[in-house]
C-alpha cells in the first residue's frame, strides 16, 4: 500500500482562510498507515501544485496488485461549474488532480476527501458533483468527508476534524468495530462505522446539534478497502494503560476581555458563523501566548526541565502546545457554540509516556489550576449492557451508585471516596470531578475505575 496523506492549515495566499487541525490530521493519517507500505506526508507549505502533482504521479505507476491511498484537507470551491483546490501556492483543478490517479493502472485507489471545513454553503462543491468526475469502476473509491450541506467540523477535545479522526482510526486499525469478522474493512463496514461515530462525537462536541454525512461512492458494497494487517508488522496488541488518556479542563470568559479585542474598535459578535469564529481565535492569540510562556516556566522550576527538554509551539490558529520528555500539553481557544459573546478556553494534558509521571509530587504546583475530566477511548468498543448487568450483580463495594438510560447508550457511576462521576459509554470512559484536581488525584480516581471495570470483565 501506498499512501501520500496531504493537508493545509495555513495557505501562502491570501484568498483562503486557514484550517484548523488540518495538517495534523495528515501527520496523523500517514503516521497510522506506515506499517503498511510507503507514506509520503504533505502539509502547509510542503503542499504546493509541484510536490503533490509529484507525489500523485508515484501512485499513477502503480501496478494492478498494488493499493494507492489519498487522505486530502484542503479547502474546495466552486467557480464557473469548474470544482478548485487550494493549495499552498495557488488553486489547481481538482479533476486535473483526480482523474490521472483514478484512471490509473492500481488494482486499488481509495480517494479521501476532507474539503469543506470552512466554506460558505453557496462556495462548497456538491460531494455528487466531485464524484461525477471519476467513473465508476471496480477498485475505485471516494470518500468525503460531507455532502456539501453540513460542513466538515473539528472537535477541540480530539484536536481533529471529526471526520478525518475517525477515518484514521479505521485506516491504522484502531477501530475494531469498523471491521467485518475476518478483520477487513469492506465499503459497507465503512460506511455504518462512520454512520453511526461521526454524529455520536459530534454530539460530544458540539450541544448545538452540528450535523455532518459523509458519503461514500464506490461500485460495490462488498469492496475491500483494507486486509488485515499481519500482528508481527502491527502494534495491534493490547493497548498501554494510559493510550489515549487525556486531563482537561475548560472555562468560559466574554470575548470583549480576549487579549486582542480593543474597545471602541471592535464589536462583541453576534452569530457563531466561520468568521467568527476565527476572528475569536485572533483575538485569543495574546491570552494563549501568555499562558504558554507562564506554563512554560512552571514546567522548568518544578520539573525540572531543561531548555532542550521543552518545546513550544504557537500559538496559531488559536491552539498553543507545549512538547516534553514526558507529555504534551496543549491550550485551545475557540468561539462558544451557542453564545457568540463567550470564548472557551482548554487545557489538556495528553501523551504521557509512563504511569511512574504521575508519583511526583511536583505536579501540583506545575499544574496549579488543576484539571476537571478526564478521559480515555477504549481500544475495543465496550459493550455497555453487559457491563451494566454485572455491576449490578456482583455490586462492587468501590461502586457508590449506578446510573443509565433505558437505551443502554451510557452509564453513569459514583464511586466512594470520589465527589465526581463516571460516564462510560461504547466509546470510552470520562471521569469528571465537581472541581479542580491534581493530576495525581484523576490519575488515582482513573486506577480505580480501572480496577473497577478489570473485576467486571470489561
Amino acid at each position: 500500500m501506498r499512501t501520500i496523506a496531504v493537508g493545509l492549515s495555513k495557505f501562502g495566499t491570501s484568498e483562503a482562510r486557514s484550517l484548523p487541525y488540518a495538517a495534523a490530521d495528515a501527520r496523523r493519517f500517514a503516521d497510522g498507515l506506515r506499517p503498511r507500505g510507503g507514506v509520503t506526508t504533505l502539509t502547509d507549505a510542503e503542499a504546493t501544485e509541484v510536490s503533490v502533482r509529484d507525489a500523485l504521479a508515484f501512485l499513477c505507476r502503480l501496478d494492478a496488485n498494488e493499493t494507492g491511498v489519498v487522505f486530502l484537507a484542503s479547502h474546495a470551491t466552486s467557480h464557473d461549474a469548474e470544482v478548485r483546490l487550494h493549495l499552498f501556492d495557488g488553486v489547481v483543478s481538482l479533476s486535473d488532480l483526480l482523474r490521472p490517479v483514478w484512471e490509473g493502472p492500481a488494482g486499488r485507489i481509495i480517494w479521501l476527501l476532507d474539503l469543506y471545513r470552512d466554506a460558505s454553503v453557496d462556495e462548497r462543491p456538491s460531494a455528487t458533483s466531485i464524484a461525477s468526475m471519476l467513473p465508476t469502476r471496480p477498485g475505485r473509491v471516494l470518500l468525503m468527508s460531507d455532502d456539501g450541506r453540513h460542513g466538515s467540523h473539528v472537535s477541540g477535545e480530539l484536536q481533529a476534524g471529526v471526520w478525518a479522526w475517525h477515518l484514521s482510526a479505521v485506516f491504522s486499525g484502531e477501530a475494531v468495530h469498523a471491521q467485518t469478522d475476518d478483520g477487513t474493512v469492506t465499503v459497507a463496514s465503512l460506511r455504518s462505522y462512520l454512520a453511526e461515530e461521526v454524529p455520536r462525537s459530534l454530539a460530544r462536541a458540539y450541544r448545538s446539534g452540528r450535523q455532518q454525512s459523509p458519503v461514500l461512492f464506490a461500485g460495490r458494497h462488498d469492496e475491500v478497502l483494507i486486509e488485515p494487517i499481519e500482528p508481527a508488522a502491527s502494534e495491534m496488541t493490547a493497548a498501554p494503560p494510559l493510550a489515549g488518556v487525556r486531563f482537561f479542563a475548560d472555562r468560559e470568559v466574554p470575548v470583549k476581555s480576549l487579549g486582542g479585542f480593543r474597545k471602541g474598535v471592535h464589536s462583541v459578535p453576534s452569530d457563531t458563523s466561520a468568521s467568527s469564529c476565527e476572528w475569536v481565535m485572533r483575538l485569543a492569540e495574546p491570552d494563549l501566548a501568555n499562558e504558554l510562556e507562564q506554563t512554560v516556566g512552571r514546567f522548568r522550576e518544578h520539573l525540572n526541565y531543561k531548555r532542550r527538554d521543552v518545546r513550544a509551539d504557537g500559538p496559531t490558529e488559536g491552539a498553543a502546545s507545549i512538547m516534553t520528555p514526558d507529555f504534551s500539553y496543549h491550550l485551545t481557544a475557540r468561539q462558544h457554540e451557542t453564545e457568540a459573546d463567550l470564548a472557551v478556553f482548554r487545557r489538556s494534558l495528553a501523551e504521557m509516556t509512563n504511569a511512574e509521571f504521575f508519583n511526583r509530587t511536583e505536579l501540583a504546583a506545575a499544574f496549579p489550576q488543576g484539571f476537571l475530566s478526564l478521559s480515555q477511548p477504549f481500544h475495543v468498543p465496550a459493550d455497555v449492557a453487559r457491563l451494566i448487568d454485572v455491576l449490578e450483580d456482583e455490586e462492587p463495594r468501590a461502586l457508590q451508585k449506578l446510573d443509565y438510560p433505558t437505551d443502554l447508550e451510557y452509564c453513569m457511576l459514583e464511586l466512594k471516596g470520589f465527589d465526581g462521576r463516571v460516564r462510560i459509554d461504547r466509546e470510552g470512559l470520562t471521569i469528571n470531578a465537581s472541581g479542580p484536581a491534581s493530576p495525581n488525584a484523576l490519575a488515582a480516581h482513573f486506577a480505580m475505575v480501572k480496577r473497577l471495570l478489570g473485576d467486571a470483565g470489561t
